[in-house]
């Protein structure tokens, strides 16, 4: 069984998220805010997740008469030294942006301390948003905004379909997608006036 990765092995059960959704979900919360401008730093170009939330994203910007250059999507691994650097480079390459789309939490973390040793203040002068809502995001400083990815809901129906499928159960569904949702925190918005 495959989880969250279902376009590894065609016909293979899995469980996944609603990855392309969740993409979706960061373009139009960015776009609400008023980001025109956004930097997309992506996990692995082999899994099937990095390239549906990418996707999403892309399509929501197009939608909105934003296209997204090349320039605009790095590779950013999903390791945080290789986020940090890829935010580091596009800010020395003169690259502007008001926001990024980090495609995983760690990823997103690692925008922010690349963001702060560059001098740009988040979320004034760029707003970050990561995926996965794990319990680091909401102890960054501002706390991540971010896509849930409900981590429980899905190991819970990896288990039922495993176990159905183990006992042999008629009625056992070959694969589950389980939702994405928005979570919003203060890497995406201003904190109100004292």
């Amino acid at each position: 069984m495959l989880i969250d990765d279902r376009f590894q092995r065609p016909g293979f059960p899995y469980v996944a998220t609603t990855n392309r959704l969740g993409g979706r979900q960061a373009a139009l919360h960015l776009l609400e805010i008023g980001r025109r401008r956004p930097l997309v730093v992506t996990g692995p170009e082999s899994f099937g997740c990095t390239r549906e939330r990418r996707d999403g994203f892309i399509e929501v910007n197009a939608e909105a008469g934003i296209e997204i250059d090349r320039r605009r999507i790095v590779c950013g691994d999903f390791r945080f030294d290789c986020c940090r650097s890829a935010i580091a480079l596009a800010v020395a390459d003169g690259l502007e942006f008001d926001s990024v789309f980090a495609h995983n939490d760690h990823s997103a973390a690692a925008v922010l301390g690349a963001l702060n040793e560059a001098g740009l203040w988040v979320p004034q002068d760029v707003a970050v948003v990561g995926f996965d809502d794990v319990e680091m995001a909401s102890y960054t400083c501002p706390a991540l905004t971010t896509v849930r990815q409900p981590m429980r809901e899905t190991g819970e129906a990896a288990a039922r379909l495993l176990l159905d499928h183990v006992r042999g159960s008629p009625e056992a569904a070959s694969s589950c997608i389980v939702p994405t949702s928005l979570v919003v925190r203060g890497s995406t918005s201003r904190p109100a006036p004292d």
